[in-house]
């Protein structure tokens, strides 16, 4: 009975099927036994303790060499390789290579099947039991990548630095070093991961694949110390030491943070080098997720408005995490895929993400990380009218950012908190906040529009204040970069600047004129506030330049895109415009039955020539019928003739 006990005791989920194996037709009757004693306990085919005291009791009133027999037994009937790896490691009286071998062996089926932190057991227990120094550094190295990729980084760190201790200067050590700056990179000290990789290059003695990895980890340092050259200089020097020796995970990484460090820097979308990098992603899943081609693709696509796509590849990432195991990368997965909803109007997916991301953060001790996590929640809150849980979100994501030295964080943080005072009606406050990192920008030279999303805010911010030589000047580049690059959303949010700076100089014509721009630019955009911004903007102008009509249809559904967001704040200024018009709107002009056939068929998201098809028109004869559509009902775009179609009107006759 103490035989059953003690195996049962020393497995870690014994089972009827594995103790049979160990003890044979005897092991039956002393199973009835121990569940009649009520010791043990049968649920199917698990079997457990009745309490884990007993299971401690049989097993510490035990003689170690007893124990040692025990788990080579267990280890001979093992149901799986781990397993009884693990078994021969309890049994071993001292190092033995082979048992280590093994255990090795098993830690990379355990991470290759999602389990990092069983690997790190693994791992640990192979480095205990390998005679070579060398040799057994270099697995705690391994358990320490496995520690941190399944969150638990303090016991990653500490086994990093006392393995770093340990080792002489050379490639080995270069490779602890980049691991430890990787933890550094998550934690809240950029500056001493730069550190650590710079030192960790000097060691690597020319290795390609260790002098790639640490390239890799220095572009993105970089990066988040603000330094977009300084992440493309490091990522070609990747690709350069990775291209033509067979690492296909490295390279792919190397080419995903070269693409996007050229995205970055306003070259435009690189998609051969994409795809080049995506053909050699299943190589790279073991990688941290910003290394990654398609979560690099997918962040391109959110910035230039390809929801949808980006949507797909950030749903795959988020399950192939979960199925890894990797709880590190998570965050940043969860603040894109909160950032994009936001921008989209789903702001209840957009706080859910943003609470998952925050937690996962905090549980895995990543400060940078939940200060992006706070910012993205402070966003759905600031959209959905909440502007007090934005500001704290804000003020919470911006002191921990500062702390940490990463520029883009910051960058974010302030942004919410200025977007909020804009919001209020604090024009100075907005100013005060975003002025500061404007002028980096625009001194710096505005690369990739679309990422600066809170330029426009601080234009228009500007202009309520009356600045409106200051106002020009953050403007004009981004006009220019967004007209080169065709990027929509920077080029409806310059048009709309453009044409309040106009408005305010005096030139209703020509802010009018902008505002059509802006208006056709945007047409199709995924972005309903943006949307209801833009609409706000050409009817505050409409209503300057004395057009009634026309801006009571502009003022009206900003106002409806306001509340259905939720966002009461900027649904009282659309209703404070329209009280400013006064008198009673009048109806649209009435539509032909044709057109409103038209009307219904264009709002129900079909193309020109599926209408024409179905009216049996031709496509000409559908654009012409559109455009008198726009102007009876005095709007200017696809997406607001669906918002108008959905409505009860009197349109038609």
């Amino acid at each position: 009975m103490r035989e059953l006990l003690l195996l049962a005791a020393l497995t870690a989920k014994p089972t009827h099927a594995a103790l049979e194996r160990a003890l044979g037709q005897k092991a039956q009757p002393l199973l009835e036994r121990a569940i009649k004693a009520q010791v043990l306990e049968r649920e199917g085919d698990v079997i457990r303790f009745t309490h884990p005291l007993l299971a401690a009791a049989i097993a510490e009133s035990t003689s170690a060499h007893r124990r040692r027999c025990a788990h080579q037994q267990l280890a001979d009937v093992a149901a799986d390789a781990e397993e009884g790896a693990l078994h021969l490691a309890m049994a071993a009286t001292g190092p033995d290579p082979q048992v280590a071998d093994l255990l090795e062996q098993a830690a990379l089926r355990a991470r290759s099947r999602g389990t990092p932190d069983a690997s790190a057991d693994l791992y640990e227990q192979a480095a205990a039991l390998t005679p070579d120094q060398q040799e057994g550094l270099r697995r705690r190295v391994r358990a320490a990548e496995c520690r941190f990729q399944s969150g638990e980084v303090a016991r990653a760190e500490r086994l990093l630095e006392a393995t770093i201790a340990a080792l002489p200067a050379g490639a080995l050590r270069a490779e602890a070093l980049w691991q430890l700056a990787l933890i550094r990179l998550h934690d809240d000290n950029v500056m001493t991961a730069v550190g650590l990789l710079e030192q960790a290059l000097e060691e690597s003695q020319d290795r390609s694949r260790l002098r790639g990895s640490i390239e890799i980890a220095l572009a993105m340092s970089v990066l988040w110390t603000g330094d977009v050259p300084g992440c493309s200089a490091h990522a070609r020097a990747a690709i350069q030491a990775l291209e033509g020796i067979g690492e296909a995970d490295l390279l792919a990484a190397g080419l995903a943070v070269a693409a996007h460090s050229e995205f970055l820097t306003g070259q435009g979308i690189p998609s051969a080098m994409l795809d080049r990098a995506e053909r050699l992603e299943t190589a790279a899943e073991h990688l941290p997720v910003d290394w990654r081609p398609s979560a690099v693709r997918g962040y391109i696509l959110k910035i230039v408005g390809e929801f949808e796509a980006a949507r797909s590849l950030f749903g795959r990432l988020h399950t192939r995490l979960r199925e890894q195991g990797d709880e590190v990368s998570m965050p940043l997965l969860l603040f894109h895929m909160s950032e994009l909803e936001a921008w989209a109007g789903n702001l209840g997916s957009a706080a859910g993400y943003a609470d998952e991301a925050v937690q996962t953060a905090r549980r895995n001790r990543q400060p940078v990380m939940e200060a992006g996590a706070l910012y993205v929640k402070g966003l759905a809150d600031a959209y959905a009218g909440r502007l007090e849980d934005a500001h704290s979100a804000g003020e919470q994501a911006l002191a921990m950012a500062l702390r940490s030295g990463v520029a883009p964080v910051i960058q974010f943080a302030a942004s919410l908190l200025g977007f909020v005072e804009l919001t209020a009606g604090n024009p100075t406050a907005t100013d005060c906040q975003l002025r500061p990192i404007a002028k980096l920008l625009v001194g710096a030279g505005l690369g990739e529009p679309d990422v600066f999303r809170f330029l426009p805010d601080e234009i228009e911010a500007l202009i309520e204040l009356g600045d409106l030589d200051e106002a020009a000047r953050f403007l004009e580049p981004s006009e220019e970069r967004a007209q080169a690059l065709g990027r929509r959303w920077s080029m409806s949010a310059a048009a709309r600047c453009r044409g309040l700076l106009a408005a305010a100089q005096g030139d209703l014509t020509g802010a009018l004129g902008c505002m059509q721009q802006a208006m056709l630019a945007f047409d199709g955009l995924p972005l309903p506030f943006e949307l209801g911004r833009t609409l706000l903007a050409k009817g505050r102008v409409e209503r300057r330049a004395k057009r009634w009509r026309d801006a009571r249809v502009s003022l009206a559904e900003a106002a409806r895109i306001f509340e259905q967001l939720g966002c009461e704040p900027w649904a009282q200024k659309a209703r404070g415009e329209l009280a400013r018009i006064g008198g009673r709107p009048s109806g649209p002009q009435a539509l032909t039955k044709t057109e409103q056939r038209v009307a219904e068929l264009i709002a129900s998201g079909r193309t020109t020539r599926q209408v024409a098809d179905a009216l049996f028109l031709t496509p000409r004869a559908v654009e012409a019928n559109l455009a008198k559509i726009y102007r009876k009902l005095g709007i200017s775009s696809r997406a607001q003739l669906g918002a108008r179609i959905s409505q009860p009107d009197s349109s038609s006759t």
